[in-house]
């Protein structure tokens, strides 16, 4: 009897040891990923007159804008969104994670080595769908097109997913007119809460850097 539970202490050590070899092969970015799919809901709390009404015209509290954007965001007319040519007009990517819609979030994996190579996203308004390339390839030259979407590339901080955008068109930070022109370049970090279930709450910070 002593002896098989000798034997059995030596397996659990053993298994152990295998264990912390097998984590110790895989790198820490690996380790730190979490599972960011399912259909995520996007509440409003106190940020509630942010995101739907909108704040008042002139008001740019925190924003560290130039002369050129403070004239745009004082002359925004929210009625150009009446105009037909603007009627179907999509957010764009740095705005849809902001706005009050939930969206969809899938991973696209390699058939052969199982790596994600991106995940993709849809929001809910008017359906676009977004790509966030993990398979570390660059961002294009200056004279690549420039979308609503943009062109992003991710990658693992922890357990956050760092994102960067580039190449998106020219449109708006905040719903008031203050506005990002498409030379910026945007970072999002999306992070789970310990949330399982399909619909459940993210985090995300976002940073953008224009001239």
């Amino acid at each position: 009897m002593q002896r098989e539970v000798k034997d059995m202490a030596r397996l659990k050590i053993l298994s152990v040891l295998w264990a912390g070899v097998i984590l110790a092969g895989i790198p820490a970015t690996a380790r730190a990923q979490v599972d960011l799919a399912g259909f995520w809901s996007n509440p409003n709390f106190e940020d509630v007159m942010e995101r739907i009404d909108g704040p008042a015209i002139g008001d740019f509290t925190g924003l560290p804008i130039t002369a050129a954007g403070r004239r745009a965001g004082e002359t925004w007319d929210a009625g150009i969104m009446s105009v037909p040519e603007h009627q179907c007009q999509d957010y764009p990517a740095d705005y849809q994670s902001n706005s009050t819609w939930s969206f969809d979030m899938w991973k696209e994996v390699d058939p052969v080595t199982h790596d994600i190579v991106a995940w993709r996203t849809r929001l809910q308004y008017m359906a676009p769908e977004r790509t966030i390339w993990m398979d570390g390839r660059p961002h294009p030259d200056d004279e690549a097109p420039h979308t609503w979407e943009g062109f992003s590339t991710g990658r693992w901080e922890g357990g956050a997913l760092i994102v960067t955008t580039t190449h998106l068109k020219t449109s708006w930070l905040r719903r008031n007119g203050v506005p990002r022109s498409d030379r910026a370049t945007v970072v999002e970090r999306f992070t789970r809460h310990g949330n399982s279930r399909p619909v459940g709450k993210r985090g995300l910070s976002l940073l953008a850097h224009d001239t």
